[in-house]
């Protein structure tokens, strides 16, 4: 079945109101259920009309191809043991039957005249000579028959069946070759479809007893609940039985009968009413009084079922009469429509025929039954929705929903104990904020990120410390505030939900690290990934959130395992909710390296150029601690200032050896360079030795400078040889060396 699709099913509803205005009478105003105002209540009592319809209606359908009312009666009874299902069965025979031979003269002709000559003189009469074609034609004839029926049978024994309707029909094909042109027997795959659910909601007397249990915890609106769910199941597998009938006669069986010269195009349900719409009352028409006693429905082949007399009604609601009358109007355009398929289709000749015909009309029929349950509930939903979302002003999405939880957890919770977004401050009590820390939660449609709230729990673990391991031979144990978080995320059926992401900033001259991972004990944090944030960084890590079985889910799923993969399940599943814990942990840079270099607390809280050399030589050049403490290990600490000025000491003379190992590494590759491009010119232009200009360490000595000066932004090593080579072959007093180098391309 198509899903409910609002234009499609206006469209349908405007044909239905006219047809209705039509059968009911004069005083009754038929409208959408948008039209008329009404309770929710309502909603209800129309789902269960409607389903009590639809069950009639099909009922009715079914009865139009056998299934009458004794046959109902009987497969009432039968469903009370094991599940009833209905059959369609179909077996094809193909024989050789002659071959015949015949002329077939062609349908042109060609003409020749011929004049004849006496003695030099030419005769005046003329011969004319007509010639055609014949051929010889050859062809086959094959006796093909086929038999179909439509029976009912109890649970998996269809020896003892009920047949509904069955006709047996021949044809004959011919060909041009004896190849049989179908297979000589063919028994075709039976079409079943279970209707015992149809068959549980009619009691003695052939009426339907459909009812929604409003109490049940699974009912949540007059479309959301298992009934009309399982009502929608069967309509579904309903509506396939008919689609596989309908295919097996229009696209297989009559293709076979050769040039019918049969009306195909009347096979259609054209005149014949869907009773099965969600129709309100509105406002009586000034008219005649009405006369709302039940009405029975016109006499015809048809089973003739009505609603229940005792149903309850609302004034909104059409009443049982009105009700009889859908069924009535549909049994009419049935019969009419049989009628003329009497007057199109032969009866007992062929294989396409009335009875064939009719069952194709009836299985279309059921289709547009199921079709129009499935957008009337659909309708009866899409209408609430939009009630709803015109009493709240838009559409509600998650984050609205998140909003209004926050705004209930206000009234609900004490302040103390209120969910607080998650976004914190890196900082040092009585300090600047190094930077900030934020999981941040992103809607699908788009928007600005906030921060998510959760509830906390704040514990100073000073005396409890944790651990995690940079290395196999390096554990760090780290203590400070623990804050235990737990956070509800939203999501609406069928939506991914919100796109969460760990952000954090830091500002200029801040440095502080970040490391992600997961809790694994109480004193065990994991890490997995790390970084360090320093001059207004930014990261934005996605979170991938996976959901683990539920208690119950676990259980259920474990239920049937052996005792060692229960155990074994268990096992695994107590290490996921040991190690799912995610963790994060912030380590603030400038108070570990005044105590790696043993300064006095706050001593680099203004020292900002040393801050960024330190880091600098720490990050960069791996540089060990030991080289740039205040004092060694074991001699008496200093002051702050003396501190202080010991550890730029040492940060001014490990820039300095930095300085020296880089220029000398430099002049080696400008050595280099000068030594190959030189070495590399023939034997003639080098006149002298260049042993001179090599070992001439006073020009050697401006490279670094001219490499400052020519170097480009960004240059790789050849052209920075190539830039510092130059200045020095310049320098050079030889006029064989600077034309050397003043092309080293």
């Amino acid at each position: 079945m198509r899903p409910y699709d609002e234009q499609r099913f206006l469209q349908q509803m405007r044909s239905a109101m006219a047809t209705l205005r039509n059968v009911l009478e004069r005083t009754k105003n038929p409208e959408l259920a948008s039209e008329v105002p009404h309770e929710y209540e309502d909603k209800y009592l129309a789902a269960e009309f409607l389903t009590n319809t639809a069950i009639v209606a099909v009922v009715n359908g079914l009865a139009s191809i056998g299934m009458t009312s004794d046959a109902t009666t009987k497969l009432i009874a039968l469903n009370k043991g094991s599940p009833v299902s209905l059959r369609f069965a179909s077996q094809e025979t193909c024989k050789y039957l002659r071959e015949t031979t015949r002329d077939v003269e062609s349908a042109t002709s060609v003409e020749t005249e011929k004049t004849s000559t006496l003695f030099g003189r030419e005769r005046t009469t003329t011969e004319k000579k007509t010639t055609k074609l014949i051929t010889k034609v050859t062809e086959h004839f094959w006796d093909f028959e086929y038999t179909f029926e439509v029976c009912a049978f109890q649970g998996t024994n269809s020896a003892e069946k009920l047949r509904l309707c069955s006709r047996t029909g021949k044809t004959e094909i011919k060909t041009s070759t004896k190849k049989t042109p179908r297979p000589e027997v063919s028994c075709i795959t039976p079409f079943d479809v279970n209707i015992s659910y149809l068959l549980d909601y009619l009691n003695a007397e052939l009426q339907p007893t459909f009812r929604i249990d409003r109490s049940a915890n699974a009912c949540h609106t007059p479309r959301r609940n298992p009934e009309v769910d399982n009502t929608l199941a069967f309509c579904g597998r309903l509506f396939s039985w008919c689609t596989e009938v309908c295919e097996y006669f229009t696209q297989r069986l009559f293709q076979v009968q050769q040039n019918h010269g049969l009306d195909l195009a009347s096979l259609s349900t054209v005149g014949v009413f869907v009773p099965v719409v969600p129709t309100f009352m509105g406002p009586n028409l000034p008219s005649v009084q009405s006369n709302d006693e039940p009405t029975k429905p016109e006499a015809s082949s048809s089973t003739a079922l009505t609603v229940p007399v005792g149903a309850s009604v609302t004034a909104v609601l059409p009443s049982v009469a009105d009700l009889n009358r859908y069924l009535s109007e549909q049994q009419r355009g049935l019969a009419e429509r049989f009628q003329r398929l009497a007057t199109v289709f032969p009866t007992d000749s062929g294989l396409i025929t009335v009875e064939e015909c009719r069952v194709v009309v009836v299985v279309q029929h059921l289709q547009q039954l199921c079709q129009g349950y499935a957008d009337g509930v659909g309708h009866l939903e899409d209408l609430m929705a939009k009630q709803l979302v015109a009493a709240i002003g838009k559409v509600v999405t998650p984050a609205h929903f998140a909003e209004y939880m926050q705004f209930h957890y206000r009234k609900l919770f004490r302040q103390a104990y209120e969910p607080r977004a998650f976004c914190y401050a890196v900082r040092r009590p009585a300090h600047y904020p190094e930077g900030t820390l934020a999981i941040e939660a992103e809607a699908p449609g788009g928007g600005m990120p906030e921060p998510i709230h959760t509830l906390v729990h704040t514990a100073d673990a000073a005396e409890r410390p944790m651990y995690f391991s940079i290395d196999a031979a390096t554990k760090v144990q780290f203590t400070g505030e623990h804050f235990v978080h737990g956070y509800v995320l939203h999501k609406f059926s069928g939506t991914s939900g919100a796109q969460l992401h760990l952000v954090a900033r830091a500002r200029q001259f801040s440095s502080f690290l970040v490391l992600v991972g997961r809790i694994q004990s109480r004193d065990v944090f994991d890490p997995t990934f790390a970084c360090i944030l320093q001059n207004k960084d930014e990261i934005k890590i996605p979170l991938e959130l996976e959901q683990i079985p539920t208690p119950k889910e676990f259980r259920d799923a474990i239920e049937s395992l052996s005792p060692e993969q229960q155990r074994f399940a268990r096992a695994i599943r107590a290490m996921q909710l040991e190690g799912t814990l995610f963790g994060i942990c912030v380590v603030q840079i400038k108070p570990q390296l005044e105590r790696l270099l043993r300064l006095p607390p706050d001593s680099l809280t203004k020292e900002i150029q040393l801050t960024q050399d330190l880091m600098e030589l720490f990050i960069k050049y791996q540089v060990p601690s030991d080289l740039l403490t205040a004092c060694d290990d074991g001699a008496p600490t200093p002051g702050p200032v003396e501190a202080v000025a010991a550890v730029k000491g040492h940060v001014a003379e490990m820039k300095a050896m930095i300085a020296h190992a880089r220029r000398a590494e430099l002049e080696e590759a400008a050595e280099e360079y000068v030594r190959d491009e030189l070495q590399s010119q023939s034997t003639d232009d080098r006149s002298e030795d260049l042993s001179d200009l090599l070992d001439d360490a006073e020009a050697f000595r401006s490279v670094p400078k001219a490499f400052k000066k020519s170097a480009p932004r960004g240059a790789g090593l050849l052209q920075v040889c190539r830039s510092a080579a130059a200045p020095v072959a310049r320098s050079a007093p030889r006029m064989m060396m600077k034309r050397a180098a003043a092309d080293p391309a």
